[in-house]
């Protein structure tokens, strides 16, 4: 069964900021880090991960 493209947004330990965690279907990992806060991590799915996705060949 294959996984689903997931996006996550999560703390970076030890500090304030945010990453959004990109888990891919084949079990790759990608991490895009420079959120000051995760509604700036979910802004950034919702407005930017599209074309982001797009850019690296994948897609949702």
């Amino acid at each position: 069964m294959t996984r689903p493209l997931t996006l996550t947004p999560r703390p970076i330990k030890g500090s304030d900021g945010w990453f959004v965690q990109i888990l891919f279907p084949d079990g790759r990992e990608k991490r895009v880090s420079r959120f000051m806060t995760q509604a700036e991590a979910e802004a950034w799915i919702a407005n930017e991960s599209d074309d982001w996705l797009a850019g690296m060949g994948e897609g949702r």
